[in-house]
């Protein structure tokens, strides 16, 4: 059974209202600065969020980036909407979902970036869930 972990990040940068330097979970190997650094993902705190919320829901999605002071000259722009965002999110492949034991129902989920939390739930549930790309043909499937 394929793993819930093995998705490449989907993370491009982090925009926050207020960020801690400090962190104390139990479990935590390293900060979110020093993982966003190793990744190679800029970030910006100090943001009014909810003004930026409110701004993309009266504008829809807003193209922009976020530069490192003295890099503005390395930064590309890039603009996703000349991308197939889909395509890039989806599985590549057919992975098949399912507690030992096997489900009690068959599910089919078109993957066209769904979270690996659904498909965690439902297996929870007793569902057999067949995920496949954004995509597969279907029509083929039961």
């Amino acid at each position: 059974m394929p793993s819930f972990n093995s998705r490449p990040r989907a993370v491009q940068g982090v925009v926050c209202h207020d960020y801690s330097f400090n962190y104390c979970h139990f479990e935590a190997q390293r900060s979110l600065h020093e993982w966003m650094a190793s990744e190679d993902i800029p970030g910006i705190y100090g943001i009014d969020t909810r003004a930026l919320t409110k701004k993309i829901r009266e504008h829809g999605t807003l193209l922009g980036k976020i530069v490192p002071a003295g890099q503005e000259a390395l930064t590309p722009f890039v603009n996703p909407n000349l991308r197939n965002l889909v395509a890039e999110t989806s599985r590549k492949s057919r992975q098949v979902y399912v507690k030992e034991g096997g489900g009690d129902i068959d599910i089919l989920a078109v993957d066209c970036g769904m979270k690996d939390n659904i498909i965690r739930q439902l297996v929870n549930r007793g569902a057999r869930v067949t995920v496949v790309p954004w995509n597969h043909d279907i029509t083929k499937e039961k």
